[in-house]
């Protein structure tokens, strides 16, 4: 439940909108058929699609793993991937000037001699973690295009 209320989050998700969800539940198929009413309720899902096991991975769908369980959240009940893609092009593009901004900074000579210690490591902090931060956008973005 957690897993796909972060996933939920993490996509932007409306509060009240009811998503799909696809599990891959093993053994447990049993006790996951009487709790799915909770899971149903607490994790804003449609009815949950149990399965011992999911034979193909479903196209354009979010994949998760709780324990032993594999969670596959279809992308098309949660959102517009057209408008996603776009507002990952557009997140990219502004990271990616920000790692321009900040490797021109730390390319200026005067910049890295006149400046405190502290001060230039800060900003090769900055820039690692925007490049960390394009790094995870363009692959959310691979996974989203198929």
């Amino acid at each position: 439940i957690t897993r796909i209320r972060d996933a939920r989050n993490q996509m932007n998700v409306e509060p009240a909108k009811r998503i799909p969800a696809i599990l891959a539940v093993g053994d447990l198929l049993g006790m996951f058929a009487a709790q799915a009413p909770l899971i149903e309720f607490l994790a804003r899902t449609e009815k949950p699609e149990l399965h011992h096991v999911v034979a193909e991975k479903p196209k354009q769908a979010m994949s998760l793993l709780a324990g032993t369980v594999e969670i596959y959240l279809p992308l098309a009940g949660m959102l517009d991937i057209g408008k996603e893609l776009e507002r990952l092009d557009k997140e990219i593009t502004q990271a990616q000037q920000e790692i321009t901004r900040l490797q021109g900074k730390l390319a200026n000579e005067n910049f890295v001699t006149r400046a405190k210690p502290e001060v230039v490591e800060k900003e090769r902090e900055k820039l690692a973690a925007q490049e960390e931060r394009v790094s995870k956008l363009q692959a959310r973005r691979a996974e989203l295009a198929g």
